[in-house]
């Protein structure tokens, strides 16, 4: 019962900030974003299908797509309001799908790869 009560809080907490998010999170970290995110792309040599689990607005699901062009990245979230930026950040790209999802109810064979990180 807590952990379903958790997970909905999240949207209500955060769904008013996707338009904002990301200039928070890169004042929040002093700019350290970007280089975690660039580290994050380091550790990926291939694959063919990625999931970014808590894509947010999809600055990391677009550097996948940019890095592996011929790949299908999916980028989840819960929070309606970051991917709505996130769709349309990406909708020059072919290979990336974003849907509104928890984890907990994602098909197990949705993609060979996943990423996911944890900044604050």
């Amino acid at each position: 019962m807590l952990a379903e009560s958790a997970k909905n809080l999240v949207p209500k907490f955060f769904d008013e900030t996707g338009t904002t998010y990301d200039g928070v999170v890169s004042y929040g970290t002093l700019g350290k974003d970007k280089y975690w995110k660039k580290k994050i792309l380091q550790q990926i040599s291939n694959g063919n299908s990625f999931l970014d689990l808590a894509c947010g607005t999809g600055i990391l699901t677009r550097k996948i797509a940019e890095k592996f062009p011929n790949a299908k990245i999916v980028g989840i979230d819960i929070t309606k309001s970051y991917l709505d930026v996130a769709k349309k950040n990406s909708n020059s790209f072919d290979n990336i799908s974003n849907w509104i999802q928890s984890l907990i109810a994602l098909p197990h064979h949705i993609c060979q790869n996943i990423v996911t990180r944890k900044y604050l």
